[in-house]
């Protein structure tokens, strides 16, 4: 299962690492690309000791019906995550080493009307000692896992 959820999480950060991050403060400056004179390949790059933050936000908003009760019931949760992407090494086949940091975390839950989750890694709290959830991110901020990737950009 872990395994799983770790798979979909780097498919997840590997996928949307090249929207919307600020690569050094490189996006305050004019790009000095031209416009391709013909088919172009989209291919990931790894510039070799560049560091790539990327946030992946979810929100999810259900309503689901319990039996005996007249009005559904109303779940909100949203969860936020940071990671850090670092291109340690490039191999002569193409392939490269990168190294994936887990920076911080946000998770919240409302159902009913009534606040059952809310945890930010960044806020630390005397509460966190008996919310499971600050315990689970708590060994995972600050963690890191290095990936070992082909000319193809498979792990």
């Amino acid at each position: 299962m872990k395994k799983n959820l770790l798979l979909i999480s780097l498919t997840l950060v590997l996928g949307l690492s090249g929207a919307g991050c600020n690569k050094s403060g490189k996006l305050n400056k004019p790009s000095e690309l031209k416009a391709p004179s013909g088919p172009v390949e989209l291919k990931l790059k790894w510039p070799l000791g560049e560091r790539i933050v990327q946030d992946m936000d979810m929100k999810m908003n259900m309503e689901f019906s319990i039996p005996g009760r007249p009005v559904p019931m109303k779940q909100d949760m949203t969860m936020e995550q940071e990671y850090g992407l670092t291109v340690l090494k490039e191999n002569p086949d193409g392939g490269h080493e990168v190294e994936m940091e887990f920076l911080s975390a946000q998770m919240g839950m409302v159902m009913g009307g009534k606040k059952l989750l809310d945890y930010d890694s960044a806020k630390k709290s005397s509460a966190d000692k008996a919310n499971p959830v600050a315990d689970m991110f708590g060994k995972i901020i600050g963690s890191k896992i290095q990936y070992f990737l082909d000319a193809s950009n498979e792990v």
